[in-house]
């Protein structure tokens, strides 16, 4: 009971990981005209922020025309898959016989975690070919003033 307890833990944290705010890839159009390809964007306190290069930065958003995001496709249904592996392996393990032997139990869960890493690699994969990019944030339109 407590193995499945963990299993089940282990898919809830995997799956409210996938709907955070930051998106694995962005791109972010800066009113200067550059276009910029970014991995974990996010958006807060008027701010854009991102990863180039490995370094984390930062923009104003009112330097931004947009930000167009994915992955988070690719990370929900990746999510979903890999903890409904690991509550199958749970499932299955807690009804393994107990007089089995401790080293058939270590090789069963040695192969079943491979199974579920598996599992989740594929299904990212799958997600992110039905991955859209879309817009997350858009500049608002500048209303013109008279007399300029």
């Amino acid at each position: 009971m407590k193995n499945i307890i963990r299993v089940l833990i282990i898919g809830v944290l995997s799956i409210s990981l996938a709907f955070a705010a930051t998106f694995p890839k962005g791109i972010i159009s800066l009113k200067n005209g550059t276009e910029i390809r970014v991995k974990r964007v996010s958006i807060r306190d008027n701010f854009v922020y991102y990863k180039l290069k490995g370094d984390q930065h930062s923009a104003l958003l009112e330097d931004v025309n947009y930000v167009k995001a994915k992955g988070k496709v690719e990370q929900i249904v990746g999510g979903i898959t890999g903890g409904a592996s690991l509550l199958f392996l749970g499932a299955v393990y807690s009804r393994l016989p107990s007089d089995m032997d401790p080293d058939g139990k270590s090789l069963y869960l040695s192969i079943g975690a491979a199974t579920a890493a598996v599992a989740y690699a594929g299904s990212r994969l799958v997600g992110s070919i039905f991955d859209p990019w879309r817009k997350i944030y858009t500049s608002p339109a500048q209303k013109a003033v008279p007399g300029e």
